[in-house]
């Protein structure tokens, strides 16, 4: 008769029996728990193999995207030049069309030549024009999403740089601020020695208090964001991609206060102010890769000055 070697389980305290030909477990389980943990174990194998080999579906993932640079876009001058331009033609064009319409129906009805030139040069002609400025507005926008989007293949706002460039959005609210007090500052000391007579813009803003709360409307809710995404947005990143950093600089802020100047002829001190406000918003652009701090700036800039025409004694 065979000696046995009797001990317990390490897990479970059942004996183990071991005889020379079944030699007790180096682990100390009894049969049970060795079943039981072999498929545990087995599993943790195939977890570690496959965090250690890829997979065929990983081998065929495609590689991720690189990240997005609104100075390198892929659209290039032409098509910011073009986008530009579309949305000169779109800011005069469509606000005239029902302009036009109502003048047509109202010749058709027996409206005089002097009556209807009289009525394209009273306030209510006025005010229609700076009503249909919205839409005129949305189209743009909606030009530019196509533009900038591929008709809806990339992201709109991320592809022409939509973040705080890593400040905080209070910090961008000083910083707005403090250009904006810069400029008015700057402007008064200028005021000594640049003429200053009562602009076309603000020869209309006398014509009725209607016309006032039209164009402050339109000055805060849609000319800052419209206005940035065709300038710093669209044709600052396509003249980037083919020039310096300087040059587009210069050249966004010549073409926007020369889009700006026909309403302001005469009045020397404000074109001064918005020279000093394009070149601000560009730089912030140029140094950040981003539209969104030099909307801030151009929001606040607007709304102060929308303000002062508010209370503004005609």
């Amino acid at each position: 008769m065979v000696d046995e070697l009797i001990d317990s389980c390490r897990v479970c305290g059942s004996p183990i029996q071991a005889t020379e030909h079944t030699p007790q477990p180096e682990n100390g389980l009894c049969a049970g728990c060795v079943a039981a943990d072999q498929p545990e174990r087995g599993l943790n194998h195939v977890a570690q193999d496959s965090e250690a080999e890829p997979t065929f579906a990983d081998q065929i993932a495609p590689p991720p995207q690189p990240p997005l640079d609104p100075d390198n876009p892929w659209w290039g001058p032409l098509v910011g030049l073009g986008t530009w331009a579309f949305s000169i033609a779109a800011s005069i064009i469509i606000p005239l069309i029902p302009l036009i319409f109502l003048m047509f129906v109202k010749a058709a009805n027996g409206a005089t030549a002097e009556s209807l030139r009289d009525w394209v040069e009273s306030s209510s002609a006025v005010l229609l024009l700076l009503i249909s400025t919205f839409p005129a507005q949305m189209i743009i926008l909606l030009f530019c999403w196509a533009v900038v989007t591929g008709r809806g293949k990339r992201p709109f706002l991320q592809s022409l740089g939509w973040h705080w460039a890593g400040r905080s959005a209070f910090f961008w609210g000083l910083v707005s601020v403090g250009v904006v007090i810069a400029i008015e500052l700057i402007t008064n000391f200028l005021l000594r020695s640049l003429p200053e007579r009562v602009s076309p813009f603000e020869e209309m803003l006398k014509s009725s208090q209607s016309i006032k709360i039209t164009t402050v409307f339109l000055a805060i809710l849609t000319a800052p964001l419209i206005e940035e995404i065709v300038y710093r947005g669209v044709l600052f990143s396509a003249l980037r991609k083919r020039l310096s950093a300087a040059a587009t600089v210069v050249l966004v802020t010549l073409v926007f206060v020369g889009v700006h100047v026909p309403q302001y002829r005469g009045a020397w001190r404000t074109i001064a102010a918005l020279t000093l406000l394009s070149f601000s918003l560009t730089i912030v652009r140029a140094k950040t890769s981003s539209i969104l701090p030099s909307f801030l700036i151009h929001l606040v800039n607007n709304t102060v000055s929308s303000i002062a025409i508010l209370f503004q004694r005609d």
